[in-house]
């Protein structure tokens, strides 16, 4: 029977690795010299984490984790399904307000970690990000049915304020000033005509 891996151990040295690579920069560590800064044997970090890319996936599962827990409760009270897809846009972006070096972060271990392509990071995203699309598509087609939502390609809606959220991760890192006037744009020119009645 092999070993079994203690997920709150784990837990501990991700975070502690986190941090020393966020202070030194991931491009500057190897796993080896990872190893030696968190006074630990090469061999121990290995059984926990493979290599950087394995601290990235646990990076960025932490930070969606955290980010579902912040959306949720920016969901609560949000009745109609457009004003529910907008603050859902708003939650995500009000996420990362002050956390622009983590996305810049995230971006960096990723690229240490070898950066072979982005499917981890795809993938990792889909399992958070593909139901919430999902259930979103639902709300605007029953909001259609109930009268509530004009007519409309309730897929294509959810994608492009999806592709809008993203844009908006870019422009947190590059351009943050502009943020407001966005979703003001978002609002007026896309969503709120696309709001039949208030609930």
């Amino acid at each position: 029977m092999g070993r079994k891996l203690d997920i709150s151990k784990r837990d501990e040295i991700a975070q502690r690795a986190v941090t020393l690579l966020k202070e030194r920069g991931p491009h500057r560590l190897s796993m080896s010299e990872l190893a030696r800064a968190l006074e630990m044997k090469r061999s121990t970090l290995y059984w926990y984490f493979g290599n950087m890319e394995a601290i990235f996936e646990w990076t960025l599962r932490s930070v969606l984790e955290q980010l579902a827990h912040a959306s949720a409760q920016r969901l609560i009270g949000a009745e109609h399904p457009i004003d529910a897809l907008f603050q859902f846009a708003l939650a995500v972006d009000d996420f990362f307000k002050d956390r622009a070096d983590t996305l810049v972060f995230l971006f960096q271990l990723w690229s240490a970690s070898g950066g072979t392509g982005p499917e981890l990071a795809v993938e990792i995203s889909s399992e958070y990000f593909l139901p919430r699309r999902q259930m979103a598509i639902a709300m605007i087609e029953s909001g259609i049915e109930a009268s509530l939502v004009a007519p409309c390609d309730p897929a294509a809606l959810v994608h492009f304020v999806s592709a809008f959220i993203d844009g908006l991760l870019v422009q947190r890192i590059a351009d943050p000033e502009h943020l407001p006037a966005l979703h003001d744009f978002l609002w007026k020119h896309v969503l709120e005509p696309l709001k039949l009645q208030p609930t």
